[in-house]
Parts: C-alpha cells; structure tokens; sequence
C-alpha cells in the first residue's frame, strides 16, 4: 500500500477545470520519521510545482522493488552499469557467481 498526500498540485481542487498536466520537480528520499518507521516506508516520492504546490506519495519496501525494476529496465545505459557494479560490489563471493553463471553459460 502506497500512502499519498491530499496537497493538490493544480490549486483549487473543487473548482472544476479540465485535467492538464503541469510542469513539476521529482524529488526522492528515504524519511526517518517515527510514522515513517511504524508504517513500513522506506521512500518518499514527493513531486513539487513553481510556488511549492506539493504531493507525496510514501512507499513501503514492495512498491520500492516493483518500482525499481521498471525505472532500471528505463533508465540510460550509464545509469544501469552505475546501478549493476554497485550491486555486484555487495555480493559475496557465492552470490557473485550465481550471477554470473548464467551471463557466461551463453558463450
């Protein structure tokens, strides 16, 4: 389950108006809070416009990794080896060549 902010970030939400986007700032960041904690979060997607209109939307640890996957397959070639040796560095050594097993099984 995803928590998210009722700040509106198109002003008046209960004037009628046609549903346009608008231009935004994407920020992320893990919160440290005591309801944070209690309520299992461990990212806070918060999306800010020009006069700091804001919403957020608070992740729990499952929305993260169904999250990741997505914006990892996305994200540029340099963005995904950064990701790919970061993560190969916290492997131990066993952990290491089950990934690579089957990446050299193909040669």
């Amino acid at each position: 389950m995803a928590w998210i902010s009722n700040q509106p970030l198109r002003g008046n939400p209960k004037k009628k108006r046609n549903h346009r986007p608008v231009s935004a700032r994407l920020r992320m960041y893990v919160p440290h809070t005591k309801w944070s904690k209690d309520s299992r979060v461990v990212v806070r997607i918060e999306v800010v416009r020009d006069g700091d209109d804001y919403q957020h939307t608070d992740l729990i640890q499952q929305e993260v990794n169904d999250a990741a996957w997505i914006l990892g397959l996305n994200a540029d070639s340099e963005t995904r080896l950064k990701i790919a040796l970061d993560v190969l560095k916290q492997l131990d050594a066993s952990e290491l060549l089950a990934v690579l097993k089957p990446v050299f099984s193909r040669w």
